[in-house]
């Protein structure tokens, strides 16, 4: 059995939404669902004996935090697929988070300046926040990288 908490600067319904597509694009069948609530499954395959997922939704201060759990149908070892399955899933719910961020993205500030970090090249302004590993754009507060899912502490000013 594997879980996680990551928080995500959206509204509860993007949050929602998005963790329902992610867990179709990772091939999930939703069983239920509520308003804070997802509960999805795999069958068995030749890598697993089946999985079931619950994602459950916390509003708090600022976004929205987002628990994941996988744990398998039977058996004692998921030979780390149960991990795996909470990485993938997180990993899809900050990539749509992120398609939606490219709908509505605002304006670029004009006076940003471009910064090396590492192999990476990232644009630096007073009030806003870039990953340095996938680029995309966060407030001040952010905890998670929306995008790639890296932690605050590897993103850049």
């Amino acid at each position: 059995m594997m879980s996680e908490t990551r928080t995500y600067n959206y509204s509860l319904n993007q949050v929602l939404e998005a963790s329902v597509r992610a867990l179709k694009n990772c091939e999930f069948a939703v069983t239920e669902q509520s308003s804070n609530i997802i509960k999805a499954s795999t069958r068995a395959s030749f890598r697993s004996w089946g999985e079931n997922i619950q994602v459950k939704l916390f509003p708090i201060t600022g976004g929205i935090k987002v628990d994941i759990t996988s744990k398998p149908v039977f058996g004692i070892f998921d030979w780390g697929k149960s991990s795996e399955n909470v990485r993938n899933i997180f990993s899809e719910i900050s990539r749509e988070l992120g398609a939606l961020n490219k709908k509505i993205e605002p304006e670029k500030n004009s006076n940003s300046q471009k910064a090396s970090i590492g192999k990476s090249v990232v644009s630096v302004s007073a009030e806003k926040r870039f990953c340095r590993y996938c680029g995309a754009e966060h407030k001040a507060d952010a905890i998670f990288c929306t995008k790639c899912g890296k932690k605050i502490s590897e993103l850049v000013k």
